[in-house]
């Protein structure tokens, strides 16, 4: 299975869309959805049947998961280089916040997709 930060950039859905979850009214989208939020989730949930039989439950707690994440990410870049700019050369800095970006663009393109498919059904 592909990793769940691979977000298709060529899909005819949208940019958010991931490129492994079949797209509405596919015979297998749900199928892919289930499999591709497993993937977002934490591990721990997992383990809980709730979320593998019912994907409005999945969906709710992806989104609360991503949505922490993408804020998390946005206290790191903010603190980032006042943190570390002591201990690091400047360039090591700028790769940081770089990858932080880079890893907040990801997380807001997932939290996108997590957002429509609530939209499409938990509404």
């Amino acid at each position: 299975m592909a990793s769940p930060s691979v977000i298709s950039r060529s899909n005819s859905q949208n940019d958010w869309w991931p490129t492994y979850v079949a797209p509405i009214g596919h015979p297998n989208h749900l199928n892919s959805l289930t499999k591709w939020l497993l993937e977002i989730v934490p591990p721990t949930l997992r383990s809980h049947p709730v979320i593998h039989r019912h994907v409005p439950v999945l969906l709710h707690l992806a989104h609360g998961h991503l949505a922490g994440s993408l804020d998390g990410a946005r206290t790191t870049y903010s603190t980032l280089r006042a943190s570390l700019a002591p201990l690091l050369p400047p360039e090591t800095i700028a790769a940081a916040l770089i990858a932080t970006a880079d890893c907040g663009r990801e997380l807001q393109l997932q939290l996108t997709f997590v957002e429509h498919m609530i939209a499409q059904h938990c509404e």
